[in-house]
């Protein structure tokens, strides 16, 4: 003669106590942060990065601490990390990185076209204030300011939202 298996029995407590647990533990993994959780990504705003690349910045000189002679002077920000534009003079490029709002700018370098000393002074403070800063805010979707020291601000506008590369 067998005997009948017997299957343990677990009480209702047990049971209740062990299915709140996994319905806790869910509920606080559903709450907490990962590497994608930004104020942009759950406001559905665009994150710093994107803003960047979106357009192509101006400078607006009479909001920057620069001379009124860099006017025109663009910068472009690629998903890639480097960086391209016009300053008064000659065209330039560089590397960028970004960490949250804190960029580093290196590697600056630009075309040889001498100009009239005073665009050349011009642009010479541009891109030494370009390698200096280090905090970006977009402070909209048209306008861009880059800051760094005490006194560095440099504040473009959006010329025109890029079109994507073609191919």
């Amino acid at each position: 003669m067998t005997s009948p298996v017997r299957t343990p029995t677990v009480s209702r407590h047990r049971l209740a106590s062990a299915v709140t647990g996994v319905a806790l533990a869910l509920i606080l993994s559903a709450c907490t942060t990962t590497v994608n959780d930004t104020k942009s990504a759950t406001y559905g705003v665009p994150d710093i990065l994107q803003n960047l690349t979106a357009n192509q910045w101006v400078l607006n000189p009479m909001e920057s601490n620069l001379p009124p002679s860099a006017a025109g002077t663009t910068i472009t920000f690629t998903t890639s990390g480097t960086l391209f534009g016009s300053g008064p003079c000659n065209s330039y490029g560089g590397d960028f990185t970004l960490d949250a709002a804190t960029v580093t700018i290196s590697g600056v370098r630009t075309t040889l076209t001498a100009c009239d000393p005073q665009v050349m002074s011009a642009e010479h403070l541009y891109l030494q204030a370009l390698e200096s800063a280090h905090t970006v805010t977009p402070t909209n979707r048209d306008e861009l300011k880059l800051t760094g020291g005490p006194n560095l601000v440099l504040v473009y506008d959006a010329r025109v939202p890029r079109e994507p590369p073609k191919g």
